[in-house]
């Protein structure tokens, strides 16, 4: 289920919900005609462990490069988006280190566009894009150190930024002229470059690798990590959350909803997806009266009973 060419059930429900570090301000470009469509975006540390505020990401260990996933959304339009391959190489990035600017480059490595049917198909990087109303670019990335600096990225607190500003002037319509629409011209994420020196810090590292091999798609992997640290802790609420995700992604839906229903109470409010992939995995087993129930307390009657639709159609998509 979730091979390439296929389709990633998680990533496909983060579409359709809240997802963090997701850069939400709008920046309007182009002078033609009003800004309708909108550009989202987000960044996200591949090996790093994700606090709660989103935008903060530990990772464990001095490295050589720091992989990073920078997804893009075409939303709010009925038109294309054309991504020429200039765009990528107009991403400016910045990065500091206690306060003081670091020399680094961004080299790209890989590409995947998912259509708004859920089906995942990897791209060429230097090739123009087509991107359909609601479709995702995903773009994996490693920043390095710059020039003849080849020292790790040491212990410490790093701040990494993106500036999308001279990237978006080479976003086109369908017709070839410039693109009009809103977007977040520049974002920042933390990166804790921290040791395992203590059992917490130990059982983090454990959590951060299990989130590698989930973006790998590497769900078996993953899913032995989170039942090891379950069988260490029974009461450790990231693990079973991965657990269940990773159960979800493998299409072994009943147990997915066990570990969800088990953390539910302590994962309320409006950053959590986890009433989103209960929600579709009761669908996936037929019990549309308890998806329907979960959506509407947790995000109110219209707003439920929408995202209900959406995961229908997601779920119906994935039975193909």
């Amino acid at each position: 289920m979730n091979q390439r060419g296929g389709v990633n059930c998680r990533r496909a429900l983060q579409s359709l919900l809240f997802t963090c570090a997701a850069f939400v301000l709008a920046q309007p470009v182009g002078a033609q005609a009003p800004a309708t469509a909108y550009l989202r975006w987000s960044v996200e540390v591949v090996d790093g462990l994700q606090a709660e505020n989103g935008v903060t990401f530990d990772a464990f260990g001095e490295r050589s490069e720091v992989p990073l996933r920078v997804t893009f959304i075409n939303e709010e339009t009925d038109q294309v988006l054309l991504v020429q391959p200039s765009f990528i190489d107009n991403v400016d990035v910045t990065w500091h280190h206690d306060g003081r600017a670091v020399p680094v480059t961004i080299q790209w490595r890989a590409a995947e566009v998912i259509a708004p049917d859920e089906i995942t198909i990897p791209v060429a990087l230097r090739i123009a894009i087509a991107l359909e109303p609601g479709g995702r670019l995903t773009l994996d990335a490693v920043i390095q150190k710059g020039g003849n600096d080849d020292s790790a990225f040491g212990l410490g607190e790093h701040r990494l930024t993106l500036n999308l500003q001279r990237a978006v002037r080479s976003l086109q319509s369908p017709l070839g002229t410039p693109w009009v629409g809103r977007y977040v011209e520049s974002g920042d994420i933390t990166v804790r470059v921290i040791e395992a020196r203590t059992a917490t810090d130990a059982r983090r590292k454990r959590l951060a690798d299990a989130s590698k091999a989930m973006a790998r798609s590497d769900s078996n992997t993953a899913l032995r990590e989170y039942l090891q640290l379950v069988q260490q802790d029974p009461s450790d609420i990231a693990a079973h959350t991965g657990a269940g995700q990773a159960y979800m992604e493998l299409g072994r839906f009943k147990e997915a909803i066990a570990e969800f229903e088990l953390v539910l109470p302590n994962n309320v409010g409006e950053r959590s997806l986890l009433p989103g992939w209960l929600a579709y995995s009761y669908l996936s087993v037929g019990e549309d009266q308890k998806a329907e129930t979960l959506l509407v307390s947790t995000y109110g009657n219209e707003a439920g009973r929408r995202q209900l639709q959406q995961f229908r159609a997601a779920a119906s998509k994935l039975k193909r």
